[in-house]
């Protein structure tokens, strides 16, 4: 296996965030809030004006030490849990290599809310949340919601209180959804067109069995790939050779063998529609 020491401190795509680690108020110890969970939010490219830094009161990120950024687990391994109830394939290699990314950096991100997708947990996927706060906002032509907007609400830092709008617009900035896309390191999960890379994954709970597998697959190689964009800060829509070779050697590790990565090249059709006049 490639050398996961060349990972910076002591954060690499495996590294367990489920640890029971945190620093102090966290009522309901959600592992996505953990010590190095936030510390791997810290890594990301657009915090390098240090404008959001770690609130060790509330184990949450704060933006400009006045707005409190929480925190998600993208998808729910109990989802996984209930499908393999139906179909009995937890000796699959696609559940066990699920098993050993659940709780990895790829898996959690920093969000306005951690809100419920439903009933259940079968909707608790990154497909879904992806389409419903991002894909269909785009359809919709609205743009990320930014921080001072949130504000507006006096109660904004009561984060169960909060309005669960566009979870991933955690930005203060006019941006596209294209750029909060690829500063949340989410860019493999959409297609050429910038639309979900397989929409049999965003609802799975009818999902047939041979789609299943499919689902767990490329959502573990996915969290992989995040991860290591993470760690690496590597933006782009390509992955380079040495990116490949590397992700690859870790599928390898986790069982996903001669298993390859999953990108590729985006339009650049997405607009800011608050700048249409």
């Amino acid at each position: 296996m490639t050398d996961i020491k060349i990972f910076r401190k002591n954060i690499n795509p495996l590294t367990n965030i489920n640890d029971n680690n945190f620093y102090k108020k966290s009522i309901t110890k959600e592992c996505e809030r953990s010590i190095t969970a936030l510390d791997s939010y810290m890594l990301y490219k657009f915090n390098k004006e240090k404008m959001y830094e770690i609130d060790k009161s509330y184990d949450c990120l704060i933006y400009k030490n006045k707005i409190r950024i929480t925190a998600d687990l993208l998808t729910n391994s109990k989802l996984i849990d209930e499908m393999n109830k139906k179909f009995g394939l937890q000796n699959s290699n696609e559940i066990k290599a699920f098993d050993k990314v659940k709780y990895t950096i790829g898996n959690c991100c920093p969000v306005w809310k951690n809100s419920s997708s439903g009933k259940g947990v079968f909707n608790d996927t990154i497909w879904y949340k992806l389409n419903k706060h991002i894909v269909e906002k785009r359809k919709q032509k609205s743009n990320p919601i930014k921080l001072r907007d949130r504000i507006k609400n006096k109660d904004f830092n009561k984060i169960m209180e909060r309005y669960s709008e566009e979870i991933f617009s955690i930005f203060n900035s006019d941006i596209s959804w294209e750029e909060l896309i690829s500063d949340l390191y989410l860019q493999d999960y959409f297609n050429y067109d910038w639309n979900i890379l397989d929409e049999k994954f965003i609802f799975v709970k009818n999902i047939e069995e041979k789609d299943f597998l499919k689902f767990v697959k490329i959502t573990t190689v996915l969290i992989v790939q995040r991860s290591y964009r993470i760690i690496t800060g590597y933006k782009g829509n390509i992955l380079r050779k040495q990116d490949k070779e590397i992700i690859e050697d870790i599928l390898n590790t986790i069982g996903l063998e001669n298993t390859k990565c999953i990108y590729s090249k985006k339009k650049k059709d997405f607009i800011n529609f608050s700048k249409i006049h």
